[in-house]
C-alpha cells in the first residue's frame, strides 16, 4: 500500500477530504467511515470507494492508502496529463473551527522518523499492572500513561489498533544490537541460567517498488534473532536475500505464487513464471540441520543463514543423487527427536513415474545424518507412487523412536495443474471420497507396517506422538474444522489467508480441537481409535510447542497461541495438562503473540521447569518485544524490547546455548 495522506488531529473530529481532477466532474459523493473518522470523497475513476485500501488510527495521525493498481494509475494519468493530479484538503473543521495545525506528509518514511523517536518506551511504572493470574487478563495500563507512545485502543476495523502491524512490511534490516529488558511481576527478570537463542522465520516484505502481494505465503521472507544471557538480550532481524527478494526489490518477481499479486502480472511475465518451478522464498519456519541453519516452507529448497550475522548463504546445493529439479512439495516441519542423529523429512518428485499415466508421481520419505556435521547428503529410505495425479498437502507428521505416521489428508494439490499455473492455490481441492489414509513407517525395517482409512478431516500441527504401553502409537493433532462433507470449511480455511481477508477483520481464527488418536499397531485392528475423550481438554489454540526431552515420549503440557473467544487473531499464550484438561494463560489486549519455544531449567526434574518465550507484537508500546513466562505458573517475568515491530513471524526453534 501507498500513503496518500497523513493528517494530525482530535480523534473527535470530523475530516472531510475532497479530491478534484481535471479529467472528472466532481458527482455522486459517498461517506467512507472508520470509527469516529468520517471520509468524504468524490467518486470518480481514480478515487472511488473500492480503490482506497486502508485507513489507519494512531495518536491522532489518520492514515489513508489506496491500493498499488490505483497508484500505478495515478502515476501514468500523471505522466501523460499537462496538469497533474493532485490532491487539494479543501476545508477541515474542528468543532465548527478552522485546525490549524494539519500536516501533510508526502511520504512513508517521514512517518517512521517520527514513529522511531517512541519506539522503546519504560513503562515500569506500571509494572505492577501487568502481572498475569492464570484464567484472567492483562489490563492495559493507558490510564496510567499521558504518553505518545500509548495509542488508541480502538482501530478502524473494530480491531486492537495494533493489529494493522502484523501484515504491515518491517522498516529495515538490523545487526546484532543490546536491546533494554523490562523486568516484570516484581521478578528478577530472566533467570541467569538461560543462555539461549531464538530463530525464527516470517512474512517481513508486504509489496515491492510497483506491486503488492494478495497472499500472506507470497510474502518476501526474514529472519529473526534473539541472543539471551541472563538479562543481557540481544537482537537482529534480516531479509532473506533470495533471488525472488532480489527481483521482488525492482520489479515484480517473476515466480508461481499462492495468491498472485495486485496489479497482475503481464503476459510476459506470466510467460516468465513457468521457468521456476518453485520460489527460493522460504518463508515459513528455519530450522538446524546439524550444524547449519536453513530457512524452509511447504516448497521444496534450503536457504542457508549464516546463524551469526543473518546474512544469506544462497540456496543449499545436496551432495546426492535425489533429482532437486522436480522436486516440488515437501514439509515444513522436519523432525528429529533429541539424542537421536536423524532428521526425517519428505518430498514429492514429479513426474518420476513417466510415462505411467496412473502414478506420475512419486512420495519420497528421507533422512540425513546430523552426526556427519557438516553433511550434505539425504537418505531416502521410503518410496511410495502417487495415484491419480493428486498429492495430500501434509504440513507436518508424526514420529516417534520407531515409527512415522503420515495422515494423508483429502486437502490435496492437484499435481498436472501446478507445473502449469501462475497461482497455485486454485492447485489446491478438497477430495472427502479419499477419505484420510493414514500409514505407518518402521523406521527399523523401511517398510510400511500398517495403512488404514479415516473418515476426511485436515490438520496443519501435530503436537506429539508417543509409543504406549501396549506398543501401539498415541498421535496428538489440532484439527482444522471441516464442516459439511464437501469439507469447505478447510478450502475456506486457506483462502482466508488472503491479506485483504486478514486486514479487513474478515478472518477469523478457526476453532481447531485437539484430537487424540490411537494406532494400533501393536496390538492390532483394522481401525484407528479416537481417544479424545481422554484429554478433558475443550480449548481451542494453534502452533503448538512440547518440551523437546518429550518428544516422541510420554508427555503432559502443551503450549501454543489461541483467542479470547473473538476469533480476530491469536492474542492468547495457553498451556495445556492434557491429564487434567485445566488451561493457564497469558493475555493482554492490544498483545499479539506468536509461537512460544519452552527452555528447560537446567537439573529440571518437572516437564514444565523452565521458561516460555514468544515474539508478541506489542500496540501499547508501538514495537515488538520478547516475552519471557515462568512455565510452570504462566507469569510474566521480562520482556526484551526489539527497536521495532515485527510483522508476522512464523515458526522457527529456540535451543539453549
Amino acid at each position: 500500500m501507498d500513503l496518500i495522506w497523513e493528517y494530525h488531529c482530535n480523534h473527535q473530529s470530523q475530516i472531510t477530504f475532497s479530491s478534484f481532477s481535471p479529467i472528472v466532474n466532481g458527482v455522486n459523493i459517498y461517506i467512507y467511515t472508520y470509527t469516529q473518522v468520517h471520509v468524504q470523497c468524490v467518486k470518480h475513476p481514480l478515487y472511488r470507494k473500492e480503490n482506497i485500501q486502508n485507513i489507519y488510527t494512531r495518536d491522532g495521525v489518520h492514515n489513508i492508502y489506496l491500493d498499488t493498481h490505483t497508484q500505478r494509475y495515478i502515476k501514468m494519468k500523471q505522466s501523460k496529463s499537462i496538469i497533474s493530479i493532485i490532491f487539494i484538503l479543501s476545508i477541515l473543521y474542528v468543532n465548527g473551527s478552522i485546525l490549524s495545525n494539519v500536516e501533510i506528509v508526502k511520504n512513508e518514511k517521514k512517518i517512521q522518523k517520527k514513529s522511531q523517536a517512541n519506539l522503546l518506551v519504560d513503562d515500569n511504572n506500571n509494572n505492577n499492572n501487568n502481572n498475569i493470574i492464570t484464567k484472567t487478563v492483562e489490563q492495559n495500563s493507558n490510564s496510567n500513561n499521558n504518553n505518545n507512545d500509548v495509542i488508541n485502543n480502538e482501530s478502524p476495523e473494530g480491531r486492537d489498533t495494533a493489529f494493522h502491524y502484523v501484515f504491515e512490511s518491517c522498516k529495515s534490516d538490523q545487526s546484532n544490537m543490546t536491546v533494554q529488558v523490562d523486568k516484570l511481576n516484581g521478578s528478577n527478570g530472566i533467570p541467569s541460567w538461560v543462555r539461549a537463542t531464538k530463530f525464527n522465520n516470517g512474512f517481513g516484505k508486504f509489496e515491492g517498488e510497483d506491486f503488492q502481494f494478495n497472499y500472506l505465503f507470497d510474502v518476501m521472507a526474514y529472519i529473526v534473532k534473539w541472543q539471551i544471557v541472563g538479562n543481557t538480550v540481544t537482537f537482529a532481524n534480516k531479509f532473506i536475500q533470495s533471488e525472488y527478494f532480489q527481483i521482488a526489490e525492482k520489479s515484480t518477481p517473476t515466480y508461481r505464487t499462492f495468491g498472485g499479486v495486485k496489479p497482475p502480472m503481464t503476459t510476459k511475465e506470466k510467460i516468465q513464471t513457468l521457468a521456476h518451478l518453485v520460489s527460493d522464498n522460504l518463508n515459513v519456519n528455519v530450522q538446524r540441520f546439524g550444524n547449519r541453519l536453513l530457512a524452509i516452507s511447504d516448497m521444496s529448497g534450503e536457504m542457508e543463514i549464516d546463524p551469526d550475522t543473518l546474512d544469506t548463504r544462497g540456496l543449499l546445493k545436496w551432495n546426492d543423487t535425489i533429482t532437486d529439479k522436480f522436486t516440488m512439495i515437501t514439509c515444513a516441519h522436519p523432525s528429529q527427536l533429541a539424542g537421536e542423529k536423524y532428521v526425517y523429512n519428505y518430498h514429492v518428485h514429479l513426474f518420476s513415474n513417466f510415462p505411467h499415466l496412473g502414478k506420475l508421481d512419486t512420495f519420497e520419505l528421507y533422512r540425513i545424518d546430523t552426526s556427519q556435521g557438516d553433511t550434505l547428503t539425504r537418505e531416502v529410505i521410503l518410496k511410495l507412487p502417487i495415484s491419480n495425479g493428486y498429492t495430500p498437502y501434509m504440513h507436518s507428521f508424526a514420529h516417534t523412536p520407531n515409527y512415522i505416521v503420515f495422515f494423508r489428508f483429502p486437502l490435496m494439490w492437484d499435481i498436472m495443474k501446478i507445473p502449469f499455473a501462475v497461482n497455485i492455490l486454485p492447485a489446491m481441492v478438497w477430495k472427502p471420497d479419499d477419505q484420510t489414509l493414514v500409514h505407518v513407517i518402521d523406521l527399523k525395517t523401511q517398510q510400511i507396517v500398517q495403512n488404514y482409512t479415516m473418515d476426511p478431516f485436515f490438520a496443519y500441527h501435530h503436537i506429539n506422538a508417543f509409543e504406549n504401553k501396549n506398543g501401539d502409537v498415541v498421535v496428538d493433532i489440532t484439527t482444522v474444522p471441516c464442516e459439511g462433507s464437501d469439507g469447505a470449511a478447510a478450502c475456506k480455511h486457506m483462502n482466508s489467508f488472503e491479506l485483504e481477508t486478514l486486514r479487513n477483520n474478515s478472518y477469523k481464527i478457526p476453532k481447531n480441537t485437539l484430537k487424540r488418536f490411537i494406532v494400533p499397531v501393536k496390538s492390532g485392528g483394522g481401525k484407528i481409535i479416537d481417544d479424545t475423550k481422554s484429554l478433558k481438554v475443550q480449548t481451542s489454540f494453534d502452533l503448538p510447542h512440547v518440551n523437546k526431552f518429550h518428544k516422541g515420549k510420554p508427555y503432559r503440557y502443551i503450549y501454543g497461541t489461541g483467542d479470547q473467544g473473538d476469533g480476530v487473531w491469536w492474542n492468547t499464550l495457553i498451556k495445556i495438562d492434557t491429564e487434567t484438561g485445566e488451561t493457564k494463560e497469558w493475555y493482554k489486549p492490544n498483545h499479539f503473540p506468536t509461537e512460544p519455544d519452552f527452555l528447560p531449567a537446567p537439573g529440571a526434574t518437572s516437564e514444565d521447569d523452565g521458561v516460555l518465550v514468544s515474539n508478541v507484537l506489542s500496540g501499547d508500546l508501538n514495537t515488538s518485544y520478547l516475552l519471557v513466562l515462568n512455565a510452570t505458573t504462566m507469569e510474566p517475568l521480562a520482556r526484551a524490547l526489539a527497536p521495532h515491530y515485527l510483522p508476522y513471524v512464523s515458526h522457527g526453534f529456540a535451543c539453549m546455548d
